[in-house]
């Protein structure tokens, strides 16, 4: 378990009073609940509400826009990445059938007759076999290219980092639905999320580059 999932799970069960009967609810030796879904409890299980100063409300408040605007960035980013991904594994996927048929057909070509008569005194042969090693170095570039962009876990690691940030997004909008309720543990709380998922999101990025690496060599 990284630190910030392990932070996160520290600090979403700290509770001032009385254990929550939302925690106590899970078994002892049930398995931790994910940490979107520890941070949900977290915020949106309040029992009391506490008044807060001026100022900390005015701090809340500016921490909680930098947040949203971080977590906006990311998203889009994500997004993009996410369709670049599947774009370039489609792309990569149809070039390589296409080429892959191509060559069939050209190794398949019975040269007989005029077919068969020499062009500009050379072989058509010549010309066939040069075709498929042509088509034969491109399917190759193409499957080294695959091993690097038509990567079926960055694909689902970007779409799975964009659905987790806009869960962020929805749980800052519930909370300013009562802005003057938002307490500094809160935007903490949504701050080590956003920090856990950043984390994952780019060991996972790393991960996949590293195997494309091996496959290559």
């Amino acid at each position: 378990m990284d630190m910030e999932t392990e932070e996160l799970q520290n600090f979403a069960t700290v509770d001032t009073g009385a254990t929550s009967p939302i925690y106590s609810f899970f078994p002892s030796d049930a398995p931790r609940v994910s940490p979107q879904a520890l941070l949900r409890i977290k915020l949106f299980s309040r029992r009391e509400v506490k008044a807060l100063s001026d100022d900390v409300k005015v701090e809340v408040a500016n921490k909680l826009e930098y947040l949203e605007s971080k977590i906006q960035e990311d998203l889009a980013k994500s997004q993009k990445q996410e369709k670049k991904q599947q774009r370039g594994a489609l792309v990569l996927k149809l070039m390589g059938t296409v080429l892959a048929a191509l060559l069939t057909v050209i190794l398949g070509i019975n040269l007989t007759g005029r077919l068969a008569e020499p062009i500009f005194g050379i072989s058509p042969t010549w010309f066939v076999n040069t075709l498929a090693l042509l088509i034969s170095a491109f399917m190759t570039i193409i499957s080294d290219l695959r091993m690097f962009f038509d990567s079926n876990e960055l694909w689902v690691r970007h779409s799975n980092t964009a659905n987790q940030l806009k869960n962020l997004t929805y749980y800052i909008r519930y909370l300013r639905t009562s802005p003057e309720t938002i307490s500094m543990n809160e935007v903490d709380l949504i701050k080590l999320d956003y920090s856990r998922i950043k984390e994952e999101t780019d060991k996972a990025i790393v991960k996949a580059r590293a195997a494309g690496m091996s496959k290559g060599n």
